[in-house]
């Protein structure tokens, strides 16, 4: 049995090797090593481009995934599809709510079950924001900002908050 072997190298670094057996002593001659070698240089350069295009997808994904969570998606559409953004929004409502109380909660809390409190929070307030259809804008530490009347006017703009306000004071007070 003979046996050739030629190993794979990106940038420097070796990400494997390429083995060829054939019956017989002797089976293989200096041109076959030659096309071994071309053939495993091909090769980790396909292994190379295959770990350059994960990365990418991955890091497109993050991207995508930060943009939908900064903006409504009917804006990243219009974005992605080349639209200037420039709105002329005739009427609308913003709610600032902080918590009441976090100082103090702050300090009896460790950071990690501070952090869990508000993402329990904030997941219900979220979920209320989707149910009455108004857009969440962002939260710092235990502010909670959401709009209606953006990106699509609604006539029932500040009704819409007052209702999401109600339900918001609701789920924090149930939660103790």
């Amino acid at each position: 049995l003979s046996h050739m072997s030629a190993p794979l190298i990106t940038g420097g670094e070796v990400i494997g090797t390429l083995n060829v057996s054939a019956r017989g002593v002797g089976a293989f001659s200096a041109d076959d090593e030659k096309l071994l070698t071309e053939v495993s240089a091909v090769l980790a350069s396909h292994v190379q481009n295959r770990r350059l295009v994960a990365e990418l997808r991955k890091a497109w994904e993050q991207s995508e995934s930060l943009l939908l969570n900064t903006l409504p998606p009917v804006i990243v559409k219009r974005m992605k599809d080349g639209e200037r953004i420039a709105d002329a929004v005739p009427s609308v409502t913003v709610l600032f709510a902080d918590i009441a109380g976090f100082t103090g909660l702050s300090a009896q809390l460790t950071p990690p079950e501070l952090v869990g409190r508000l993402d329990e929070i904030f997941t219900d307030i979220d979920a209320i924001a989707s149910r009455h259809g108004v857009e969440k804008i962002k939260t710092i530490g235990d502010c909670y900002m959401v709009a209606a009347g953006v990106p699509s006017p609604r006539p029932d703009h500040a009704r819409a908050l007052a209702l999401v306000a109600l339900d918001m004071l609701e789920a924090v007070s149930s939660r103790g």
